[in-house]
């Protein structure tokens, strides 16, 4: 080999050696706090409620829509949106419910509110006396909501004790808060609003849950549309009944 050749040779070995990929330590990448294993798109995880109570378990990046029971570990059964439910923070269960949940999670957060289609509003929620509490929201992407402003002495923190899922916003534990959010379809605040036969869901929904009835005991005996685009509902279960006001947007916001 001429000497020529033997420096081309030289010269090609250095050059490959400079594109083979860094390590990780080499790059300065490292895993993030929560480990290697948060990178996996699938995942299981499991979600127990002990002794009755209420449990959180926080999924980071969750897509929502791709979460599903895989295992039901109690002799409780499981029901989805009754004693298990999702958020965009993670996965719930209560009442006893214990089971292995599957979900994917997305590469990353989504699109704000400001920026993305839909239509767009605020709510007051609050738990009072320490109680858990459902706002109703009508069509809410629970991806895009936000606390915009404490009320309580308590700190509100998402995941703990306020959350949002796909019937609206929940808060525990003594959070009081205002929220905005956005609805998953297209239109704005200025559009037609909800279709009466949500509205009427909404209603029946609220009274089920207030008065802890099933919603097949419940019937609405009288609807009045008012100037403002909301309703104004007569409900009534074999036991009670009361008048049901819910907003443009479909939000059962008063039920005496």
């Amino acid at each position: 080999m001429t000497i020529r050749n033997a420096a081309l040779a030289a010269l090609t070995l250095l050059c490959l050696a400079g594109t083979q990929p860094a390590t990780a330590e080499e790059s300065g990448w490292q895993c993030p706090p929560e480990g290697c294993e948060s990178l996996v798109t699938p995942g299981t995880i499991r979600c127990e409620s002990q002794h009755d109570a209420r449990k959180h378990c926080a999924v980071r990046n969750l897509d929502t829509g791709s979460v599903s029971l895989k295992r039901r570990l109690s002799e409780s059964a499981c029901q989805r949106d009754r004693n298990w439910g999702v958020d965009r923070d993670g996965i719930w269960v209560d009442n006893g419910c214990r089971a292995e949940f599957g979900y994917r999670t997305r590469p990353g957060g989504g699109g704000s509110p400001s920026n993305r289609p839909g239509r767009h509003g605020t709510i007051t929620c609050e738990s009072n006396d320490d109680r858990r509490k459902h706002c109703e929201v009508s069509d809410i992407d629970p991806d895009r909501v936000k606390m915009e402003r404490q009320l309580s002495q308590t700190n509100c923190r998402r995941g703990e004790n306020w959350g949002a899922d796909a019937r609206g916003i929940w808060v525990d534990n003594g959070c009081r808060a205002k929220f905005s959010y956005a609805s998953r379809g297209g239109g704005s605040s200025g559009g037609s609003g909800a279709s009466e036969s949500s509205m009427r869901r909404a209603c029946v929904n609220r009274a089920s849950r207030d008065w802890a009835v099933t919603t097949d005991t419940l019937e609405i005996t009288h609807a009045e549309a008012l100037q403002n685009g909301s309703y104004r509902f007569n409900i009534q279960s074999p036991r009670r009944s009361g008048v049901c006001m819910v907003d443009r947007s479909g939000n059962a916001y008063r039920l005496d």
